[in-house]
Parts: C-alpha cells; sequence; structure tokens
C-alpha cells in the first residue's frame, strides 16, 4: 500500500508540475508567437492560452486534492510539512483560476470589444504578471514538495 501511495504521490507531482513547465514554457510562447502576426491572432491567442490555463487548473486542483488523499493516509495525519506545502499549492491555484484569471478576462474581453490591445492596459499586464508569479510560486512550493518526497523516501 505504501509503494501504492508514494507512486500517486510521485505521479500527481509529475502532472501537476510538469504541466505548470509545458504551459510556460511551451504553450504560451509558442501560441503567442505563431498567432501575432496574424489580423485577430493576439484574441485568438488569449482565447487558446486561457482555456490552457483553465484546465491546467483544474489539473492542479485535482493532483493538490489526490495529493493531500495520499499523503494524510501515508502519514497517518494531515499535520504535516507536506500536507502545508500542497494546501499552499492549492491555495495559490484557487487565487489564480477564481480571482486574478476572472480579472484578467474581463479586462482582455473589453479591451477587443473597443478594438484595442490589453496589453496597452495597466492593469491587465499587473494582473498578468500576479499570475505569472502565481503559477511560479505554485512550481516552487512543488519542487520543495518533491524534495520532502526524495528525502523521507530516502529515510525508509
Amino acid at each position: 500500500m505504501k509503494t501504492f501511495l508514494r507512486f500517486v504521490i510521485l505521479l500527481s507531482l509529475i502532472v501537476w508540475l510538469g504541466g505548470i513547465v509545458y504551459f510556460s514554457a511551451v504553450v504560451a510562447p509558442r501560441v503567442f508567437g505563431g498567432l501575432l502576426p496574424i489580423t485577430g491572432g493576439s484574441y485568438l491567442a488569449g482565447e487558446i492560452v486561457a482555456r490552457a490555463l483553465h484546465a491546467l487548473h483544474v489539473m492542479g486542483i485535482i493532483c493538490g486534492l489526490v495529493l493531500l488523499l495520499c499523503l494524510t493516509i501515508l502519514r497517518k495525519t494531515i499535520m504535516h510539512a507536506a500536507n502545508f506545502l500542497v494546501l499552499l499549492m492549492l491555495f495559490l491555484t484557487y487565487a489564480s483560476q477564481f480571482v486574478v484569471t476572472p480579472r484578467i478576462e474581463q479586462i482582455r474581453l473589453a479591451a477587443y470589444a473597443n478594438k484595442q490591445e490589453p496589453v496597452n492596459n495597466e492593469e491587465f499586464n499587473k494582473l498578468h504578471h500576479a499570475s505569472v508569479a502565481l503559477e511560479g510560486g505554485v512550481l516552487l512550493l512543488g519542487l520543495a514538495m518533491v524534495w520532502l518526497v526524495a528525502r523521507d523516501s530516502d529515510t525508509r
């Protein structure tokens, strides 16, 4: 049972962190890079990236809940540093999905309705930087989780 729980913990971390890295390093830059030169490409790129970010957040929330469950069963307690890190990761993901992203979408859609680019909006840029910082925070906390899992597997 312990081996299975550790497997699910590692798989959840791989999926969540891998998704963040892939989204940040491949999806967003390639979509914008490929579509910006096309008329209306900025709008299309924004749509694609917004939907991909939503999927990333849903995936992260599912992975986070699975992590909490498996860690709690494995350690027989919820009071553990690893659970605290996962809760922080979930909090940052929720903040991005339910606070920052909806506001970005409002600004983005209003800008396009007025035939403007959202990147010319100061609030949009601040929120975009906040979104990047939140995802970066999840990634760093996730790497700390990987270290904790690696350390714990070394002490068995």
